[in-house]
């Protein structure tokens, strides 16, 4: 992500910064969707636990650790 954009409206939607805004985006949310950069970055964790059900995974770069750690992904090219 471009730290410039954080703080900026980008398509209607305010870019935040996920390792310092995650639990406040997390308690307006209804699903929290969830790349594999969380792997590389460390905030998997903190944000399982924070989003619990809310949590849905998707991409490519996530489709390996989800399988493995039984994590619902969204795909939809799946089959």
């Amino acid at each position: 992500m471009d730290p410039e954009n954080i703080g900026k409206e980008k398509f209607g939607v305010v870019v935040m910064d996920g390792s310092t805004k995650a639990e406040e985006a997390l308690e307006w949310c209804d699903i929290a969707l969830v790349t594999g950069t969380t792997v590389v970055n460390g905030t998997l964790e903190p944000i399982l636990d924070m989003a619990g059900d809310k949590a849905v995974f998707y991409g490519i770069s996530i489709a390996g650790v989800a399988k493995l750690l039984g994590l619902e992904r969204f795909c939809p090219r799946l089959t």
